[in-house]
């Protein structure tokens, strides 16, 4: 009879874990242990992952960050401010049949699910990668599903829409220049300026960021294309993540006291060809759940992928919700 466990790896487990990631199809960049770990500390989140052993060889998971809260509250997410794919990952390569993977991995969902809960968490947020769509024993078992959307593109199939070819020609004839930059520094200022001009927090402490920038142009994982005025004015730059399957544009900006004059879609297209001229099959280009990015970048033509949200929040988070939530409408009324 087949063995199945579901529990939290410990350190010297974590090398396994990054090769399943890296030998799976469907794993992304955002659930390597290292990525984890770096951006938990950066939230002040406590990282966790669970291993998925069956006939005690690891063969799935799921990375989790832990927020703990008054009264003893525990959020579990596999998302965060750094992270919006993460999620489970599991190697059906192990059995052959496509009935026998379907109830490996209802087996394996099941498992998710009833462990997390047994283990304490009051708020726990499973968001999968694009390729794992079938969250019917999510839902069986209680949970809220909703389904979100992400942009693919292939590289090597470049279909760009009429407006983004009359930004490109536009971004040509007045200059703009792009490049690959390592100035982390002049990126971190750009973001700031982007997000002050929109009266808006950024999505994470920039200047806490910076080592995570860093680390990302050190190993190769990250690279910064920048795009200049003919001035040397930096109008935009792009930070993306590239790993063995795909890249990931993971943060972008662009200075919000200029004329772009089509800078954006110039590095943008740049970077596509990049990809494509080392072969790279796949660019997750994000944004398609912000309705004023998604309309630029529907522009390129890529593929609306889904991908699903699956929420479980015990009675006792329910009632710290509410009680937050009162606090805070009696704190604005005073």
């Amino acid at each position: 009879m087949s063995r199945s466990e579901f529990r939290i790896l410990n350190q010297d487990e974590f090398s396994l874990w990054d090769s399943l990631v890296e030998s799976t199809a469907d794993a992304l960049y955002f659930q390597r242990s290292d990525w984890l770990y770096a951006t938990s500390h950066l939230l002040d989140l406590e990282p966790k992952i669970y291993g998925y052993f069956y006939n005690d060889t690891l063969i799935g998971g799921c990375t989790l960050h832990l927020e703990r809260k008054w009264s003893g509250i525990v959020k579990a997410s596999s998302v965060s401010n750094c992270s919006q794919y993460g999620g489970l990952t599991l190697d059906m390569s192990v059995v052959k049949s496509s009935q026998r993977r379907e109830t490996l991995f209802h087996t394996f969902c099941s498992d998710v699910c009833r462990e997390l809960i047994r283990d304490g968490y009051d708020h726990v947020i499973v968001q999968n990668p694009p390729g794992l769509q079938d969250v019917r024993i999510f839902d069986w078992n209680g949970w809220k599903c909703r389904v979100l959307y992400t942009y693919r593109l292939s590289p090597a199939e470049q279909a760009y829409s009429r407006a983004a070819r009359k930004q490109i020609a536009l971004a040509i004839r007045y200059g703009i220049t792009i490049e690959r930059s390592k100035d982390v520094r002049l990126f971190s200022e750009l973001l700031k300026e982007m997000y002050a001009s929109k009266g808006l927090p950024p999505f994470c402490d920039i200047d806490r960021l910076q080592p995570v920038f860093e680390g990302l142009l050190r190993s190769g994982d990250g690279e910064l294309w920048l795009a200049r005025d003919p001035d040397g004015t930096v109008n935009a730059a792009d930070l993306i993540i590239i790993d063995s399957k795909r890249a990931y544009r993971w943060c972008a900006a662009s200075r919000p006291d200029r004329r772009l004059n089509g800078s954006v879609f110039l590095q943008l297209a740049t970077i596509i060809e990049s990809l494509h001229s080392r072969s790279i099959p796949s660019f997750i280009m994000m944004t398609a759940n912000v309705p004023e990015l998604s309309e630029f970048t529907a522009k390129f033509n890529p593929e609306p992928v889904p991908y699903f949200h699956c929420e479980f929040m015990t009675h006792r988070y329910r009632y710290y919700h509410q009680i937050r939530s009162l606090l805070s409408i009696l704190n604005n009324a005073r």
